[in-house]
């Protein structure tokens, strides 16, 4: 097995917009061909709920990014404050 890493990112075939739904069918192909020639896929730029649904039920090895939930500016200020 080899590794290999896919990014994802704004500029590239990602889209959550349904009129996009053929980028999805694109990396999915791609992620299966790979997959299936031996190579441990790793998307790389996975960074919301929305990037890890797009992703589901494709033949993955491992997803990795800055994944967490947004926090608004004033939030972050009155935490720190709290502390």
């Amino acid at each position: 097995m080899r590794d290999l890493i896919l990014q994802l990112s704004k500029n590239s075939i990602y889209s959550t917009k349904p009129r996009k739904e053929s980028g999805r069918q694109l990396m999915d192909a791609l992620v299966t061909f790979l997959s299936r020639n031996h190579h441990n896929v790793i998307i790389e730029g996975v960074e919301s709920e929305a990037h890890k649904e797009w992703l589901q039920g494709m033949e993955w090895f491992a997803i990795q990014g800055h994944y967490w939930r947004e926090v608004s500016i004033e939030q972050l200020v009155a935490d720190d404050i709290a502390m």
